[in-house]
């Protein structure tokens, strides 16, 4: 999804030490992958990821009788997973800083909430394995819009700091408001 959204504008940023580095990797790249480059003038490092799900995964999660469903638990795998493998490649790598957009709303189109959930409890995980070496992490939210996703998974986080399988409980539900609303007359 180069022509758009946050990969463009980190790509742009980053210029040509980056589009240098893209070119050094080799194709195809595995599912769920990631990348560490060089990340010229925008930050010392790049993280690359594979966002893009199964072409099978995604049918079903658009397309299916499914569609939707916070419980559909393929999707939500994939998202934690790809949100798993990031703060993990990051650490390994001696940092401690990550900024990071909001991974799969933009071209993959899914719900900010379902996004939410799994990147901050990728990194709620990585903190309570590794107290006293946190990772800081930003999240830049391209549109407006998914702030206040981000904002209320993290506050349910916080509130539910040492259960946090309650904290997604509650929360998967309101990251498919426009499912839960067409089910409610049903």
């Amino acid at each position: 999804h180069f022509g758009f959204g946050a990969q463009f504008a980190v790509r742009r940023a980053a210029g040509k030490p980056l589009e240098d580095a893209i070119d050094t990797i080799e194709t195809p790249v595995d599912e769920l992958s990631v990348t560490l480059v060089p990340g010229g003038p925008l930050a010392h490092r790049v993280a690359l990821t594979v966002t893009e799900p199964p072409a099978n995964l995604m049918e079903r999660f658009f397309f299916s009788a499914e569609v939707m469903d916070p419980r559909q638990p393929a999707m939500v795998a994939y998202v934690r997973t790809l949100h798993d493998n990031l703060v993990r490649v990051v650490r390994e790598a001696g940092l401690r800083r990550l900024a990071m957009p909001t991974l799969c709303t933009g071209g993959v189109r899914l719900p900010p909430a379902l996004v939410a959930v799994a990147a901050i409890r990728a990194v709620h995980e990585d903190f309570c394995q590794h107290p006293a070496d946190a990772l800081r992490v930003r999240v830049a939210c391209f549109e407006r819009g998914h702030a206040p996703a981000f904002e209320e998974v993290r506050d349910e986080l916080i509130r539910h700091f040492f259960a946090p399988d309650k904290a997604e409980r509650s929360l998967m539900p309101s990251a498919f408001p426009a499912q839960n609303e067409s089910r409610e007359g049903e």
